[in-house]
């Protein structure tokens, strides 16, 4: 069965709240999860505030993008003058649908509808053609973690179990994309050199376990 991935992370359930009512006005499966963000693919620290992430079936991910852009299209019509979007440039507004999993699914629909009139083709193929060009983008693999190969081999010499850690964070780590799929965060390379630290590393801790065992007695 299909797992439920993460659509749309908010700061507070408030912000989440038109979202969460779309959903169940339409009865589509969901669930909430209150949590800090995980820890990223180079290993730097977790930001502190947690946040409300809200996870769908991918298969819905699609469908749900349609359903927010119907629900924001009165709001867009009715638009404050001073609305930021509105001073931004064509290349702008492409730019905010191109990168659409950087921001809200309202400016995503505005900046669609200021392309549209300033006469630019916004059509559905358009906006497909973008967003598959934008997951080529982010499906692309980290650049190399040399640092952390060199540590991590460096910890299963010495016996530490972080190098287990980093191990199987470089061979397992996978990075979710805006459309639900996951691929691979590290190069087939990091990967393979993941797997060995992995390996090592274990065998380093049984063998400084068994030494230490050995010399208590």
């Amino acid at each position: 069965m299909a797992e439920l991935r993460t659509y749309q992370a908010f700061p507070t359930a408030g912000a989440a709240y038109p979202l969460l009512a779309l959903l169940r006005e339409h009865q589509i499966p969901f669930e909430t999860v209150y949590d800090r963000p995980p820890f990223d693919v180079n290993f730097g620290h977790a930001a502190s505030n947690p946040r409300l992430e809200v996870k769908l079936y991918p298969a819905d991910f699609e469908t749900v993008r349609r359903l927010e852009e119907a629900a924001n299209q009165p709001q867009a019509d009715t638009l404050a003058p001073d609305y930021y979007l509105l001073a931004f440039s064509t290349d702008e507004l492409f730019e905010v649908l191109t990168k659409a999993d950087e921001w809200s699914s309202f400016d995503v629909t505005l900046a669609r509808q200021l392309l549209r009139e300033r006469g630019h083709d916004v059509s559905a193929d358009v906006v497909r053609l973008l967003r598959r060009n934008r997951l080529q983008v982010l499906a692309r693999p980290e650049e190399s973690q040399r640092a952390w190969i060199l540590a991590g081999y460096l910890m299963a010499l010495l016996g530490g179990l972080l190098a287990v850690f980093i191990g199987w964070h470089l061979y397992s780590h996978q990075k979710q994309l805006h459309d639900g799929s996951q691929r691979p965060a590290f190069t087939a390379s990091d990967r393979q050199h993941g797997r060995n630290i992995l390996v090592l590393g274990c065998i380093g801790a049984l063998v400084w376990l068994g030494l230490s065992l050995y010399a208590g007695f």
